[in-house]
């Protein structure tokens, strides 16, 4: 193991212990009596569930548009959800590699174009991170920040409106370009550029997926806090959005675990107890890990996927 990479590793491991130190400290400051009198709405829990696979079966969608920009032949849908459903598995890994990876693995597999294959791969990434932060910011927007940090907010007006930046076509491509002359030294043609027309559709997709799941996030909260106002829903819309992102961005951490739910139990308590709110990190982030194991067998059930002996005899003729 070089030098950089133990660095790297010895940054995690501080980051996680302080994790875990501060939710420690956040867990004996609860009122435990409190918590004895807590009682769960399982049906509520249960529509909350469905909600939340309902918004990860929309997300191969947007991958869809993206990729049609590039091939005429689309993927069959059932090859589509078969590759992002493997895939989706890999943000348990360590660097979101194998999630990004693994659809360019998949779908070169599939004939797609490697450079196709990065390009839709990698953005549908992006989008998703700035889906999270959008919806973030239009909600906060809408309800009362105020005691929030007002760094934070800025923080995060300031990143949506830089990857706002970044998604415009021209802008996108330029960045696009460069980094493949960087990586590849090679200029990238013109074919594999980018235009509004398929951005537009595709961000509108992860949007309606992102809101959906962050209405799920809610049902949660209201399963287990039923004096929840509309107005706390809203924010707690916006504020499990924000906390996604952030998750999805950190690299290090494995689905974001740790870093969204430090973000939940902040931003959670503003609106609902303390004692609440760890039950409800503690149910999404458990409902998260379930629906994101069960992707892949709900979409097969859906999609009926084709065995793998009948891929390779097609392949063979």
């Amino acid at each position: 193991m070089n030098k950089r990479k133990k660095i790297e590793k010895g940054l995690v491991i501080v980051f996680y212990i302080l994790v875990m130190a501060y939710i420690i400290y956040y867990i004996i400051n609860l009122d435990f009596s409190a918590m004895k009198n807590i009682s769960v709405n399982w049906c509520l829990l249960i529509i909350s569930a469905v909600v939340r696979m309902g918004s990860l079966l929309a997300l191969p969608l947007s991958w869809k548009i993206l990729l049609k920009r590039y091939v005429d032949k689309d993927l069959r849908t059932s090859k589509l959800y078969e590759i992002y459903a493997k895939s989706w598995l890999g943000r348990y890994i360590p660097g979101k590699v194998a999630w990004i990876g693994g659809k360019i693995y998949f779908a070169v597999q599939e004939k797609i174009d490697s450079n196709v294959a990065i390009i839709t791969s990698f953005l549908d990434s992006v989008l998703q991170i700035f889906s999270c932060m959008l919806i973030g910011v239009v909600f906060f927007a809408v309800t009362d920040t105020t005691q929030v940090s007002r760094n934070t907010v800025i923080v995060v007006y300031i990143l949506t409106a830089l990857m706002i930046i970044c998604l415009l076509p021209k802008v996108f491509n330029w960045l696009t370009s460069l980094a493949y002359k960087i990586l590849k030294r090679e200029k990238l043609e013109e074919k594999y550029y980018m235009n509004g027309k398929t951005l537009l559709p595709g961000i509108s997709v992860v949007l309606i997926a992102k809101l959906v799941a962050g209405i799920s996030t809610s049902l949660v909260i209201l399963s287990v806090y039923p004096e929840l106002s509309f107005q706390s829903a809203i924010f707690a819309i916006g504020a499990s959005s924000v906390a996604t992102a952030v998750g999805m961005a950190a690299l290090f951490a494995p689905a974001g675990i740790g870093v969204k739910e430090s973000l939940q139990l902040v931003l959670f308590a503003i609106i609902i107890p303390k004692e609440f709110g760890v039950i409800t990190v503690a149910l999404v982030s458990v409902q998260s890990v379930i629906i994101d194991l069960l992707f892949y067998a709900v979409s097969k059930a859906i999609f009926k996927f084709e065995s793998p002996t009948k891929n390779k005899k097609i392949k063979e003729e």
